[in-house]
């Protein structure tokens, strides 16, 4: 009875009597199934029906009682074991491929056949009695048995074409159930798959499969197996047949792998699709020699990196191998990651789902492998299969089947995969190495635990080119010593050098304080530089000028490790010229020293500390003693974005304090009022699609974007008491962009909401300009008469209230603006360049403004407007906006950068956009 289900995909049936033991009963139901036009595991097109959920599924009564699951999109099969007895009634020309074998009727594989022999296997479970259903005309009949199955799937097409082969299996290994020696394999494909799926390609690889997962589990138990190729992508496993999307190896060792996991040995996909679909994606590598351990095999002692050439070519970077398990590295520290065993529909959602249960469980496998050994990996499926074939499985009847092959207790282990989160991560704290008196060399390692999850770390010695590993003893301590012995002194002492370890952080992974293993680099401009083993330090050199200082020259380090994590920046600089003296606004003649002629600043962000486990995400921490001002300033970044991968909403906050004291007038920028400051700050921004996402690629999507900000400081006078002062400045925007269908033509549209009262020079509103607070990391326009500061050349850093054509020190007590634009691409650069386009528009912008600081306006309503043309997109690994704009019209000309009449030409460079 509905509503008493869970959904309308739940019907539960009332007996007329209680069922006892032993009992049965038969029920008759009548209902109608229709495939989508739109695949998803099944669907119709044409003539073509692929057949996965199209009927009632009986419920499985298990140790938590009835799984009577509601049909959800992240949910998957759980069914119960039953023989199937199936009669298809179809279409004279259509070709069937189904769960079990063809007992009477024709399946039509004879007819289209185009290689190799078709073996129904009709005999496999001995003699049935005829059906004696009748077809209509032009139809037939197709009856299937299957037995020890929880599932049945079909699929038929008049096109398809079909190629067979026997997979004959020798005697051997017994079994608490039936197997086959003789397993047929049916191949049925569409025509133009000749090349890819024809000519015994698919035959053979399904056999290659089937050979290798009988080596992993044992014999199939089966007496068939069928690959066609379905109408959606990808691919789904049923009992007996695979329903894939391509010919690929791969994707057929993974849906045949999932026929042992999950087909035979039948878990609850809904509770625990991690133990399918974690261990179908472990075998699936292993058999490609894909895993960590297999990768280990063949390693070298100097692994092979990327190859590119061109420009791109100068970036140190890691080999593809080194990227495994990076994306669930920065899901962990992200803080979205979820347990493994979550349920299923209670993930967060799709694509976290996906990650977790494929990738992460995928890793668990490999971690557990590592935990137990080859060998008692091995023995760990033959017993699982062995004991729990045709049968519903749960993580407790997996565990018993690991902890009878390995000996010991693996609570441990499942507890910390299956329902916690976290990373593996230790550190090498010590190490020392003695001559023993037997001319060998013992080298006693400590070994701390710095991630959440425990595992025994492998410890390597390299003596004569060759690895000796010993491992942790106690997988859960804390810290411990492992002792290796060489017939050497090693050359290189590390944690897992062959990689074998979910171990995310590899720079602690040898002893070497105080700052860990480095790679110096030179800071190749727009190319992102990374290194698996060590944290990245690039070089580059720095110069700017200024008035007071002349030339600057210096240089700059910038570090971090996987771009993600302990990202550092340590500048140096000398101002070669002696600024002299200057006279202060209140009359104070003051000289500078020499020590006031050097630069410097350091920032960090997302840090690591040795007392945490993992690096502080979303922190970032700066000083700077530049141009006579030293800043300290401090923030913490929240995402608060509902999803991670899924199409949503883009949701942070920062809240952050700030303190800036003049300490030499002589070199202080233009428009910096010498005041000491200290303020709080907050922001608030999302970023929100609209619209339809692209058909394909990586077109730009319409998106309105808002943001509000808040700043409120003190202010101290260096004359006294007198001049301090608190202020505030509040700030609203809302950015639309819509763009035409062919994505060449843009609108953006901005409004904007802008107050301060009681701000210094540096923290005022302007006109078109961000502010000096903002713009201080900018070396060539933060100093006096810095280059981008020359009357011949007029940039702004846009910002403020958008009036593209004011000059960037107009500063304002607060406004209302409008600024549009409409834009074209008019070339795109080819892809090895990234995908930078250059675009040309026109542009409008509007305000209602009140003047401050000496900027003044006759009439608050304020206009320009102008063409331009703009560099936009990604030059190589690097955002790139550069815009020459011309607003040839100006309300207030005065205020503008030229000056001159209303219409009249002018031009402005910034390095800023908002689209």
């Amino acid at each position: 009875d509905y509503p008493g289900a869970p959904d309308s995909t739940v019907v539960r049936l009332r007996l007329p009597r209680a069922l006892g033991s032993g009992d049965s009963i038969r029920i008759d139901m009548e209902w109608e199934a229709r495939p989508s036009t739109t695949p998803r595991r099944q669907g119709r097109r044409g003539r073509h029906y692929d057949f996965a959920h199209w009927y009632p599924r009986i419920a499985v009564y298990d140790r938590g009682g009835w799984q009577h699951n509601a049909l959800v999109p992240a949910g998957e099969f759980y069914g119960e074991f039953g023989t199937f007895d199936v009669t298809l009634v179809v279409r004279d020309d259509q070709v069937v491929g189904a769960t079990g074998v063809p007992v009477a009727g024709d399946p039509g594989w004879a007819r289209v056949r185009r290689s190799g022999s078709v073996i129904p296997q009709a005999s496999a479970y001995g003699a049935t009695r005829a059906d004696g259903a009748p077809a209509p005309s032009g139809y037939r009949t197709v009856r299937w048995i299957a037995r020890d199955v929880h599932h049945f799937a079909w699929s038929a097409s008049p096109d398809y074409l079909y190629e067979g082969a026997a997979y004959v299996r020798e005697a051997g290994e017994r079994l608490p159930f039936r197997t086959w020696d003789t397993v047929a394999v049916h191949v049925l494909y569409r025509p133009g798959d000749e090349a890819t799926w024809g000519n015994g390609i698919a035959v053979n690889r399904t056999i290659d499969a089937l050979r290798w997962l009988e080596q992993a589990f044992g014999p199939y138990a089966y007496p068939q197996v069928t690959n066609l190729h379905r109408l959606d992508g990808g691919g789904t496993e049923f009992p007996m047949m695979m329903m894939n999307g391509s010919p690929s190896y791969g994707l057929i060792l993974h849906e045949l792998a999932h026929i042992y996991a999950h087909g035979i040995l039948a878990n609850n996909e809904w509770r625990s699709g991690w133990m399918d679909e974690g261990l179908a994606s472990y075998l699936t590598n292993w058999a490609q020699g894909l895993t960590a351990q297999e990768r280990a095999a063949r390693v070298t002692l100097a692994p092979p990196r990327r190859v590119v050439t061109g420009y791109r070519g100068n970036a140190h970077t890691y080999a593809p191998g080194d990227a495994a398990g990076l994306n669930l590295v920065q899901l962990e520290l992200s803080g979205r990651a979820e347990p493994i065993g979550t349920i299923s529909h209670e993930f967060a959602e799709f694509t976290v789902y996906n990650t977790t249960i494929y990738s992460r469980a995928e890793q668990m496998f490999g971690a557990l492998r590592d935990v137990i050994g080859d060998d008692a990996f091995r023995a760990f499926l033959r017993d699982y299969y062995r004991r729990w074939a045709f049968r519903h499985v749960d993580e407790v009847a997996m565990r018993a089947s690991a902890e009878r092959a390995h000996g010991r207790p693996l609570g441990w282990f499942f507890d910390q995969w299956i329902r916690g989160t976290g990373l593996v991560d230790y550190a090498m704290e010590g190490r020392q190495t003695v001559q023993r008196p037997d001319g060998n060399f013992a080298t006693r390692v400590t070994v701390t635990r710095q991630g959440e999850l425990a595992h025994p770390m492998p410890v390597g010695a390299l003596a004569d080119g060759v690895w000796t590993i010993g491992r942790a003893a106690n997988p859960t301590a804390e810290r411990q010593v492992v002792e290796i012995v060489t017939p050497s002194r090693p050359e290189e002492v590390r944690l897992d050098p062959l990689h074998v370890t979910a171990d995310w952080d590899r720079r602690n992974d040898v002893f070497a304080p105080p700052f860990g293993p480095v790679k110096v680099v030179p800071d190749w401009p727009f190319l992102d530089q990374a290194d698996r083993e060590r944290t990245v330090l690039a070089v580059a050199p720095v110069a700017w000028y200024s008035a007071p200082g002349g030339a600057t020259i210096g240089a700059r380090v910038r570090s971090h490790y996987l771009n993600l994590v302990d990202r550092h920046e340590l500048g140096l600089a000398f101002a070669t010229r002696d600024p002299g003296r200057r006279i202060a606004g209140d009359g104070r003649e003051s000289g500078s020293t020499a020590v006031s002629r050097i630069q410097g600043w350091a920032r960090v962000e997302n840090p690591t500390l040795p007392v945490l486990s993992r690096p502080l995400m979303g922190h970032a921490a700066g000083v700077a003693v530049l141009d006579g001002i030293t800043m300290l300033d401090y923030r913490r970044t929240w995402d608060l974005s509902p999803f991670t991968f899924a199409r949503g909403p883009r949701i942070a906050a920062t809240a952050g304090v700030l303190a800036a004291v003049p300490f030499d007038r002589n070199f202080l920028p233009d428009n910096w009022k010498e005041v000491e400051m200290t303020e709080l700050n907050a922001t608030a921004s999302a970023r929100i699609p609209l619209g339809r996402m692209p058909a394909s690629g990586p077109a730009p999507l319409d998106t309105l974007r808002v943001r509000a900000a808040a700043m409120a400081g003190y202010l101290t006078s260096e004359s006294g008491v007198s001049g301090d002062r608190g202020y505030g400045r509040l700030e609203a925007e809302a950015i639309g962009v819509k763009y035409a269908a062919d994505t060449a033509t843009a609108l953006m549209l901005r409004a904007f909401a802008g107050w301060n009262a009681g701000t210094p020079e540096q923290r005022t509103l302007r006109a078109g300009a961000r502010d000096a607070i903002e713009t201080f990391s900018q070396h060539w326009y933060r100093p006096s008469d810095a280059i981008l500061r020359q009357d011949a050349v007029n940039y702004l850093p846009l910002g403020g209230a958008g009036l593209r054509a004011h000059a960037p020190d107009v500063f304002l007590a607060g406004a209302l603006a409008v600024n549009g634009e409409v834009a074209r691409r008019l070339y795109q650069l080819p892809d090895s360049w990234g995908r930078l386009g250059v675009w040309g528009g026109a542009f409008a912008d509007v305000a209602l403004v009140g003047g401050r600081h000496g900027s003044s306006f006759a009439n608050p309503l304020v206009a320009d407007a102008g063409v331009g043309a703009s560099l936009r997109g990604r030059l190589f690994d690097r955002a790139v906006r550069l815009r020459v704009d011309l607003p040839v019209f100006a309300t207030h000309p005065g205020q503008t950068f030229d000056g001159g009449a209303s219409l009249a030409p002018r031009y402005v460079i910034t390095l800023e956009d908002w689209y």
